[in-house]
């Protein structure tokens, strides 16, 4: 999707001023209409600051906060051990008044603030601070301490104001990504020599600075590519190896635990392509380069897995993150197949095995999306389906049937098992996979009339007897066939709209269907029996848009004709 045109600061206050001065409306209502006119004309209003006063925010938190911030940051001096303690306290708690400028802000209160950091200069007085930091020199054996201390609220300020793009790109511009290196590569150092007080200031230094890669990756290519190319990720992947090298574990050391997970999430942030405005990303190929020599990231991440999903009480914050990072760097057939002779493969069967029975629903959908991606190899394919994986799954979609977006990870799994693997179909059938599916496609009623009560709530009423009366006076033959099919199966009508979780697990359980029987003739009557033809029609029914060509293609795939 091609990204919206940006509008500048200067046309929105010019279109506020006419609408005050031609029209004689009062501000806010010239301000109200000035962003609907935009709006309906496909503009971004991301960083406009909506007002009548010209774009003047002297007297705003934010800007209070940021100038106040910056002034101390400019006069930071170093010539005295002293007057360093002092300055780096002081520098801390005008970087935590700007952090509180931002609580409890959501939606539209939050963007404006963004906006006026992005207009005030947030980024550059939080990189100056940061800077500052690093110069004092306090004395004493506090010093690491007392450093981490002002670091750390400069560091979660800038994760916050990263939610902006305009932000994002000054944080490149002002040099945040070499403050991230220094940061992380300096963690790296002392969580190599440092004692283990030392070590934990640095794993919560590290997972703040970490975090903040991974939120100025987002959405932003530019900012992808320049962390890659100067060796971020080699830097990140470092940390991994320190981290899983904790005495303790990572099971049994939060802060470790949380740098890891903060260092995953930023490498899955290299691998993901998320910014629409370049023609091409280089998510895929920064993938290749993270999995190949020498950085062998999913060998580094495999130890971390394994760690943090020992002992009762996992760290299911750090293992999501993990998982997702595993995801997104399997990018290819050789990279699954090293992963799983690596045990990899072993390692996320088991803890999907382990969070079915025991939750909690994060982890599972978690570990079900790592396999559903690793198992485009079909040596993967194997490998789970001969370890049992089939029936591990199985329970788990029937498990996680109040759970749309689980139960979508789950059944996609079982997409790519049984594609082109009739073995895998035949076994996936003696597992229950007839019944499951049944129940699935029986489920879509419920998310259909789910889906309606949720469009009713957020646009005031459904006209849904006015779309059956168009659609019974415009539609084909065999689609007025299919709509009173869906009314004696499951006693409802059709809707076009429906959740997107409720159509996306729909549309897997037809695709698992499909998968299953087309190259299994043999399991075509099972399903047919079970009342596979009619739960198809009706299916396309109430999720045209989602599932109408694929229910389709899997009523062909049982061997009927009518199926369109």
């Amino acid at each position: 999707m091609a990204p919206k045109p940006v509008l500048k600061q200067e046309e929105f206050d010019e279109a506020v001023k006419t609408n005050m001065e031609d029209f004689g409306m009062e501000a806010e209502e010239a301000v109200s209409s000035a962003v609907e006119e935009f709006e309906l004309q496909g503009y971004s209003l991301e960083g406009i600051i909506k007002s009548s006063s010209g774009g003047n925010t002297d007297s705003h938190p934010v800007a209070v906060a940021t100038r106040a911030l910056s002034e101390l940051a400019s006069s930071a001096a170093s010539n005295s051990s002293a007057a360093a303690d002092v300055q780096l306290q002081n520098l801390q708690l005008r970087a935590a008044a700007l952090q509180q400028q931002f609580k409890g802000l959501a939606g539209e209160e939050l963007q404006q603030a963004l906006a006026v950091a992005a207009k005030e200069g947030s980024i550059a007085a939080l990189l100056s601070a940061a800077k500052a930091v690093q110069q004092l020199l306090p004395a004493g054996p506090s010093s690491p301490s007392s450093r981490n201390a002002a670091l750390l609220p400069c560091l979660r300020t800038l994760r916050l104001l990263m939610q902006s793009a305009a932000c994002r790109s000054s944080f490149l511009s002002l040099g945040g990504d070499d403050l991230l290196q220094q940061l992380l590569q300096g963690c790296c150092s002392a969580l190599q020599s440092g004692g283990a007080e030392q070590q934990e200031q640095q794993q919560q230094l590290a997972a703040a600075a970490a975090a903040l890669t991974e939120a100025a990756a987002w959405q932003d290519e530019e900012g992808k590519c320049r962390f890659v190319d100067m060796g971020l990720a080699a830097d990140l992947l470092q940390l991994l190896q320190l981290l899983a090298a904790t005495p303790a574990g990572l099971a049994a050391a939060p802060q470790a635990a949380a740098a890891a997970g903060a260092a995953a999430g930023a490498l899955r942030a290299f691998a993901t392509a998320d910014d629409d405005r370049p023609p091409a990303s280089k998510a895929f190929m920064h993938a290749r380069l993270l999995a190949g020599k020498p950085n062998h990231a999913l060998t580094v991440l495999l130890p971390v897995l394994q760690q943090l999903q020992q002992g009762p009480d996992r760290q299911v914050g750090p293992l999501v993150s993990v998982l997702a990072a595993i995801r997104q760097i399997a990018a290819n057939d050789e990279i699954c197949k090293s992963f799983a002779e690596a045990g990899g493969v072993a390692s996320l069967q088991t803890l999907l095995a382990a969070a079915t029975l025991e939750g909690p629903r994060e982890l599972v959908r978690g570990s079900a999306a790592a396999l559903r991606q690793l198992a485009n190899s079909d040596a993967v394919k194997a490998q789970l389906a001969e370890a049992g994986a089939l029936g591990t799954l199985m329970r788990a979609v029937r498990g996680y049937g109040s759970h749309p977006a689980v139960q979508e990870q789950l059944l996609g799994l079982l997409v790519a098992l049984v594609l082109r693997m009739p073995d895998i179909a035949a076994a996936a059938a003696e597992a229950g996979g007839v019944d499951v599916l049944t129940e699935v496609l029986s489920a879509a009623p419920a998310m259909a009339a789910a889906a309606t009560a949720s469009a009713a709530a957020a646009n005031g009423a459904a006209n849904g007897s006015a779309d059956k009366s168009a659609a019974s006076a415009t539609g084909s033959a065999e689609g007025d066939d299919d709509q009173e099919v869906a009314s004696k199966v499951f006693g409802v009508g059709g809707s076009s709209n429906g959740s997107s979780s409720g159509a996306a697990v729909q549309r897997q359980a037809c695709m698992a269907l499909r998968n299953m029987v087309v190259r299994n003739p043999e399991l075509r009557p099972g399903f047919l029996a079970a009342g596979a033809e009619e739960l198809l029609r009706a299916v396309k029914v109430l999720f045209p848009a989602a599932c109408k060509d694929v229910a389709s293609a899997a009523l062909r795939d049982l061997g009927l004709d009518n199926y369109n």
